[in-house]
Formats: structure tokens, C-alpha cells, sequence
């Protein structure tokens, strides 16, 4: 009776450690496959160049990973990955035509798994803007980006930026989102804000989007008038 009770608590635990096995052995092996191209990633995040080979890598560790699991997450970093590639310089028309169509594939289906990631709402938007500077359908992930990331300054920072570059397409909805946007990058980032409009001639904009704010308006000259001269840091 014993061995009969041992024997099945035995096949119990073999049966469970094979279920546990068939759930995550593929989340594991997706893992394992992509490790190498964490560095790249991370490199990337903090401005760092990398070459092209290395991102090359990257992203085929991540396709190699979705073979096992598929996570958006990945699908979000190849998008990502090929924005960097097709930015550049040595890389023909054609190729980077290329690498932004599938980067905007891979941020079509990454958002749609895990549509809860701001900046790469963001990300899609730049990749639209590269794509076709002309399409007004950037203006639903922008949309997307203030639903899922009002106010965090990281996004600000380059919400505003990405609002300047498609300042002729962008929605007239937007308005009150990037004066928002604007007193927010004052807040946490001035000095970045104001070197950005002083370089890409951005300030006739600033200045339209703070218009009816005559605080904030006053603010952004005040942050303006003391950067160094042009060559100082």
C-alpha cells in the first residue's frame, strides 16, 4: 500500500516537473538566445556608439529569441534597433528604406502586445517622421504616448523634440499637451531644452506653442537668455 501511494506521489511530481519544463523551457531558451545582445542595448540607452555589427547581432539574437517566446518587449527592441541601424550615415537609400519598414513593423506588432511602453510610442513616432515626414498618421502613437506617459520627464524631453520635427503634421489638439510638455521640460530639463532650440532654430515654435501663457512664456526666455555663448558649454 505504501509503495503503491510512493509510487504515485512519484509520477505526480514527474508529470508536474514536466508541465513546469513545457511552460517555461521556451521562456528560458528565448532568454538565453538574446543574452548576448543585452550589452548593445544598454550601451545604447546611455549614447554610447556601437558598431553596426554589433547591433546586427543584437538583432538576431532577439528574432532567434522570438522562435521560442514571443514577447513584445523584443519585437520592441528590434524596432528600435533597426531605427539605429537605418540612422546610419554609410547606409544606402534603399537599405535604410529597408530598415525602417521593418522597424515599423516590428513596432506595430511589439506595441500591440505591450502597448503600455511610452517611449516607444515615441520611438514609432520618429520612426513615421523617418518613414514619411508628410503622414498625419503619426499623431495616433503621439496620442498614445501622452495616454500611457503624460507628464514622466524622460518622455517630455523628447516629446517635445519629436513635436518640433513634425510640427507641420502634428494635430492642432496638441497644443495644450506640449505647453504642458514644455513647463514640465523647464521643470526638469532646461538647459537640455533650450541648447536643442538654440541648435535646431527651434524657438519661433516654443514660442507659438507657450502663446496665451505669459509665464510661461517669460520662463522659457529666462532659461534661454542664460545659456553660454555659442561654443561654451
Amino acid at each position: 500500500m505504501a509503495s503503491g501511494r510512493q509510487y504515485l506521489l512519484s509520477i505526480t511530481i514527474l508529470i508536474f516537473g514536466a508541465l513546469i519544463v513545457y511552460m517555461t523551457g521556451p521562456r528560458v531558451m528565448g532568454y538565453l538566445v538574446m543574452q548576448g545582445g543585452d550589452s548593445t542595448i544598454f550601451e545604447l540607452a546611455r549614447g554610447k556608439e556601437v558598431s553596426p555589427h554589433k547591433i546586427g547581432i543584437a538583432v538576431a539574437g532577439r528574432k532567434a529569441s522570438l522562435r521560442w517566446f514571443r514577447r513584445g518587449r523584443t519585437h520592441l527592441e528590434i524596432a528600435g534597433l533597426y531605427l539605429v541601424l537605418a540612422d546610419n550615415p554609410s547606409v544606402s537609400r534603399e537599405i535604410r528604406k529597408s530598415l525602417i519598414k521593418k522597424s515599423m513593423s516590428a513596432f506595430r506588432t511589439g506595441l500591440a502586445l505591450a502597448p503600455r511602453n511610452p517611449y516607444s510610442w515615441i520611438q514609432f513616432v520618429q520612426a513615421h517622421i523617418r518613414q514619411d515626414r508628410h503622414s498625419s498618421e503619426l499623431n495616433i502613437p503621439l496620442r498614445m504616448s501622452y495616454y500611457t506617459a503624460p507628464e514622466e520627464p524622460k518622455i517630455v524631453v523628447a516629446r517635445v523634440q519629436v513635436g518640433y520635427r513634425a510640427r507641420n503634421i502634428i494635430s492642432s489638439k496638441f497644443r495644450p499637451n506640449f505647453q504642458n510638455d514644455i513647463r514640465l521640460n523647464l521643470k526638469h530639463q532646461p538647459r537640455q531644452l533650450t541648447f536643442f532650440a538654440r541648435r535646431q532654430f527651434s524657438l519661433p515654435w516654443l514660442r507659438d506653442m507657450v502663446k496665451g501663457n505669459p509665464k510661461l512664456l517669460r520662463d522659457l526666455y529666462n532659461e534661454f537668455l542664460r545659456l553660454p555663448p555659442p561654443g561654451h558649454s
